[in-house]
């Protein structure tokens, strides 16, 4: 564009800025077949009409339109060793309830390919063991190394504590005392050791899944060429959680190899200091890519080191996630309050309180301002829409932060009480149907998410 002005009125920097926008034209260069024309003018090009453009499309009509764009498609029946659709399990322990499920993500349904996704756990003399592991998209068979490094994790953690003794492990003094204690760390030192030799013993176990399947024609069919061992990739995330009864807290000790996310949460805490990341998410090579138990020098005891944390608090719910749920509730610091919050609202989980149920005069005025819970089409079947509350559109609405919510959790216990999910079903299974339905752009992948609640809380009631 060229922009032709006034020399005697604007000479001067002065005068320049004095300068009305009368005095200023603006003109585009002359089309050739003008300079011919008799008493040609200059073409003048139309400014733009920013007020007719469209308004940006709101969260919710962004979901719905993509909501009906995936599709759904059974898996392959000739493809080996076929994943479920849906997983869920749930124990009460001695010293924890564990619940978990695990659901075929969008996109997998929408090529009709399997869930890569797996979670186990098990309790051993009142001690939580846990592993989630979350199989490479890329590779065809990750879902195998998946469930059998959750599986090779835990036979060797429970066979391990039983070798140590539950009881003694359960009782050790050093446990209870302060971190930096060497009696702490002289404790300690067995049980790492534990959690390290299951990593590995995972690493060996889906390096031997490999070598028991590469002469399997089923298998090479499948591909159109020959198995390799970066075929069976896939993370893992392992916890233990030892009750400390002399300070009335838990000892819990996590390695993670690859993304995803390991929390911890005293819901009777304070926020923001409640929550406790217990995990980070390893990267590869290359930008956007994670490690695998497959991946050159993973379970050297360096690498391991890096890897291992140790927290020691009063958390009453502890969270193993595959990336399908932690990329949706990024950055996890802050994000993973609004979990917590969407599983109270949608019942999932329960009170963090004995609560006789009676409401005061701000929870009612709250749940009178709350947000019809949203459905959006489901990929299995377009005809059922799920009404599900989201913690974002509750803040919004109700003019609240997370941390208003964290200090009067009941508001969300009385939005419970509208969500789609049947209340009726076991706990696990509303963990499930919550997976497979809620929307958040950008989300498309496998889902798993593994609960463990300490002492009997109420939380796991239901």
């Amino acid at each position: 564009m060229t922009v032709i002005l006034d020399k005697q009125q604007l000479s001067g920097r002065t005068a320049r800025k004095a300068c009305p926008a009368a005095l200023i034209e603006t003109h585009s260069p002359v089309h050739p077949m003008q300079e011919e024309m008799d008493g040609a003018v200059p073409y003048v090009e139309p400014a733009p009409n920013f007020d007719s453009a469209p308004s940006p499309l709101e969260d919710d009509a962004i979901l719905a339109h993509t909501a009906r764009l995936w599709t759904y498609h059974p898996i392959d029946a000739d493809d080996p060793e076929p994943a479920p659709e849906t997983r869920t399990f749930a124990f009460d322990g001695k010293g924890a309830r564990c619940v978990g499920a695990r659901v075929r993500g969008k996109k997998h349904k929408h090529e009709g390919t399997n869930c890569d996704d797996w979670f186990t756990c098990k309790e051993v003399g009142g001690i939580s063991l846990l592993a989630v592991s979350d199989g490479a998209g890329s590779k065809h068979f990750s879902r195998i190394g998946a469930r059998v490094s959750c599986s090779a994790a835990i036979g060797f953690l429970e066979e391990g504590i039983l070798a140590l003794g539950e009881q003694t492990l359960k009782d050790i003094a050093g446990f209870a005392c302060p971190t930096q204690d060497e009696a702490f760390n002289a404790a300690l030192t067995p049980v790492i050791a534990l959690l390290h030799g299951a990593v590995r013993q995972a690493h060996e176990v889906v390096r031997a899944a490999y070598y028991c399947r590469r002469a399997d024609a089923s298998y090479r069919r499948a591909l159109g060429r020959d198995l390799a061992l970066a075929d069976f990739s896939a993370t893992l995330l392992l916890t233990i959680v030892i009750p400390i009864a002399a300070t009335d807290e838990q000892l819990i000790l996590s390695c993670q190899i690859g993304d995803g996310m390991i929390a911890a949460l005293d819901t009777g805490g304070k926020y923001p200091a409640a929550l406790r990341l217990l995990g980070q998410a390893g990267s590869g090579d290359f930008s956007g890519e994670t490690e695998f138990l497959t991946s050159v020098g993973i379970v050297e005891a360096d690498a391991l080191k890096r890897r291992t944390m140790v927290c020691r608090s009063r958390s009453d719910l502890i969270m193993l996630m595959t990336d399908g749920v932690a990329d949706d509730y990024y950055p996890n610091e802050t994000e993973l309050f609004r979990l917590y919050f969407d599983l109270l609202s949608n019942g999932i989980l329960d009170a963090p309180y004995a609560w006789d149920g009676c409401v005061g005069r701000e929870e009612v005025t709250l749940l009178r301002q709350l947000p019809r819970p949203v459905a959006y089409p489901w990929p299995n079947d377009k005809t059922v829409e799920l009404p599900l509350h989201y913690t974002r559109r509750i803040c919004t609405t109700c003019g609240v932060t997370l941390e208003d919510l964290w200090q009067n959790p009941k508001r969300l216990l009385l939005a419970a009480k509208e969500t789609g999910i049947e209340m009726d079903l076991p706990q696990e299974e509303r963990l499930a149907v919550w997976l497979d339905h809620y929307a958040e752009r950008g989300s498309f992948d496998d889902r798993t998410l593994l609960l463990c609640l300490p002492g009997g809380t109420p939380h796991g009631q239901g």
